[in-house]
């Protein structure tokens, strides 16, 4: 089993094989997703509306008008 010692996990056995290709697969993954939500945001178009809506907080316009439309895109993708 890997042991934490500090902020690396030391390996004992050959479970710390499992472990490198587990986290190498997650971060891997991770990074994928992360780019095609990037792509959902920069494809959501920016209208007068959402303009207007720039008088209120950035993270509720993100939230509650941006994220939404972006999810939309990112889905069917």
């Amino acid at each position: 089993m890997p042991e934490l010692r500090g902020f690396n996990f030391v390996a004992t056995d050959a479970g710390a094989g499992v472990f490198r290709a587990t986290d190498r697969l997650v971060t891997y993954t991770s990074a994928f997703i992360a780019e095609i939500v990037r792509a959902g945001i920069q494809a959501v178009p920016e209208d007068n509306g959402m303009r207007q809506c720039t008088r209120l907080r950035r993270s509720f316009v993100l939230q509650r008008i941006v994220l939404p439309q972006a999810l939309r895109v990112s889905i069917r993708r």
